[in-house]
């Protein structure tokens, strides 16, 4: 028998986000038990978890623990259906109602464009949105609050609670035990392995896949129904809104608090399949760098990266059949490492960075097959980190920039000085900084987005449209690379030479030497054609954030970088 325990471990069963709600869940159980922690703290240890709690948690106070279910009960009003007169409990009717009356007024007030916000009423709550897709799912099993109710009433769970988190060698007796057994059921929303078809190669029938009650655990059950309320959310998506999507936040090392405060801020997002990925990963590297866990300005002197405090996202996709959905997509969302925080200067960077890509991502429409093509290439470089996808990103974003430029259409530009911070976590200084490259992107950007943006002014130049496609095409060999470069170049300079010779023009134009072009073709030797192109495009299409380049003399006049 153990007086105290610190550390409580949790081995992975399934290797799915039940694993993680299992494990948010012990951290909400342990904290329940014992309020007054200073920390209660999660860390992924491979094939296990461990929640550590400061203070120690006593095993005292687990035999003097109030019992409570720890989660809200849902009033579902089906037949029969008890409802406590103390606790959480979340009203699902009159939340619906609440929400129905809360989207008329929002739409009466678009309508009248003027119309107080006092008149649309109160926002229904914010997870409403979660509860809605448990009752789609739970096709008519009302284990949820069955178990609610076991718990609530069982009067010996704080003694088999001391065995089974550690305190005591042997097992008692559990006189609820089998109570608690029977009213748990295999729900599809908490479990992914047991969906339709998933134990046969292609989906056959509409019932679950063979996943016997017998290995289901009722304390497993319960702790991934407190999970829900630490680190799930739900959404309605797909087409007419009838598909469910469910994301958990999988920890690394953290505390529970600052799961609980991004899960706050991701019950609220809306979209199709694809931006709610995006947003769901932009949301969590907001709430960790707006309100970092670390305790002071002065401890970000510590390395640190996002992805070492929340390792990432679970994604489950559910495809609704009419009567049942299937799970058609299990994935994992990453964190991307492009900025450690190691000072309040790389805070306030990555705060910019996230602002800027947020408006490029709204630029881009999930009903448009060429956008669409774009998110997921977004999508993969945020949640892999992989500098290929990153790059392939920012070539396919700078061919459908220019593109919707040319039609007048709203069009975000990345700033250099957001490129140039996400590119320097892959350690190119060697190329970003050559004197060369930057003087080649900035031809490329004077020739492409700045002269773009001139668009309705008299010019001497063109705008090089189809500039991106050409390079992106033509760095598959290096010879034919090379020689679009110098190309390039020569036409810069000779559209450059002749404004000049014109008078007419040239104030925000430069020379590319042939220095800087020698320095180029060095760099694509060393470092080969497709990484120089991409990296070439990134910087080229990207607006100069500040001034910081020098003047320079073109036909006896000065002119602007």
């Amino acid at each position: 028998m153990r007086t105290q325990l610190s550390e409580f471990s949790l081995a992975k069963r399934s290797r799915t986000y039940a694993d993680t709600l299992e494990v948010l869940g012990l951290a909400h159980l342990i904290r329940s038990i014992h309020p007054n922690s200073s920390s209660v703290r999660i860390s992924d240890e491979g094939a296990r978890y461990v929640v550590t709690v400061t203070p120690e948690l006593t095993r005292d106070d687990v035999l003097n623990w109030k019992v409570s279910p720890c989660y809200p009960f849902i009033e579902l009003n089906t037949k029969g259906e008890v409802v406590p007169a103390e606790g959480r409990v979340f009203h699902y009717a009159a939340e619906r109602e609440r929400e129905r009356i809360w989207r008329q007024g929002r739409q009466r007030r678009n309508e009248l464009k003027g119309a107080d916000d006092d008149s649309i009423g109160q926002a229904p709550s914010a997870e409403l949105g979660l509860v809605k897709t448990l009752n789609t799912m739970r096709k008519g099993s009302t284990a949820f609050n069955q178990l609610w109710w076991a718990i609530a009433e069982a009067k010996d769970l704080p003694a088999w609670l001391a065995w089974r988190l550690g305190f005591d060698d042997v097992e008692p007796e559990l006189v609820d035990g089998k109570r608690l057994m029977n009213a748990i059921s295999p729900l599809q929303m908490f479990n992914p392995v047991i969906g339709k078809g998933t134990n046969r190669t292609k989906a056959s029938g509409t019932g679950l896949g063979s996943f016997p009650k017998s290995m289901l655990d009722w304390f497993r059950e319960w702790l991934k129904y407190q999970g829900m309320y630490v680190g799930m959310v739900g959404y309605f998506t797909g087409p007419g809104q009838s598909d469910n999507k469910l994301a958990v936040i999988a920890p690394e090392d953290v505390e529970l608090g600052v799961v609980i405060r991004i899960r706050e801020g991701l019950l609220r997002l809306a979209g199709g399949p694809v931006k709610l990925d995006i947003a769901a990963v932009h949301g969590t590297l907001r709430e960790l760098v707006q309100h970092s866990p670390f305790e002071s300005e002065v401890s970000l002197g510590l390395l640190k990266l996002p992805s070492a405090v929340i390792k990432g996202i679970h994604v489950a996709y559910f495809t609704s059949l009419g009567s049942a959905s299937a799970v058609t997509n299990v994935s994992f969302l990453g964190l991307p490492g492009w900025l450690p925080i190691s000072s309040v200067e790389e805070r306030r960077a990555w705060e910019d960075m996230l602002e800027e890509h947020r408006k490029c991502v709204a630029t881009l429409k999930e009903d448009s097959s060429s956008d669409m093509e774009i998110l997921i290439q977004y999508r993969a470089a945020l949640s892999t980190g992989r500098l290929s996808e990153l790059l392939d990103f920012l070539s396919m974003y700078a061919i459908r920039l220019m593109q919707l430029r040319s039609q007048s259409k709203p069009a975000y530009v990345f700033s250099e000085d957001v490129v140039r911070g996400v590119l320097m976590s892959y350690k190119l200084e060697e190329i970003i900084d050559d004197v060369g490259f930057r003087q080649i992107a900035k031809a490329i950007r004077k020739s492409t987005i700045d002269l773009q943006s001139r668009k309705g002014k008299p010019s001497t130049f063109q705008v090089k449209y189809g500039l991106a496609q050409d390079w992106r095409r033509k760095a598959k060999r290096k010879e034919e690379f090379v020689i679009a470069v110098a190309e390039f170049v020569q036409e810069y300079n000779s559209e450059t030479q002749r404004a000049a010779e014109m008078d007419r023009d040239i104030m925000y134009r430069h020379y590319v030497t042939e220095d800087d072009l020698n320095n180029v073709i060095f760099l694509i030797e060393k470092h080969g054609s497709e990484l120089i192109s991409a990296l070439l495009l990134a910087y080229g299409y990207a607006r100069n954030s500040r001034k910081t380049e020098v003047t320079q003399t073109v036909g006896g006049a000065t002119v602007e970088p």
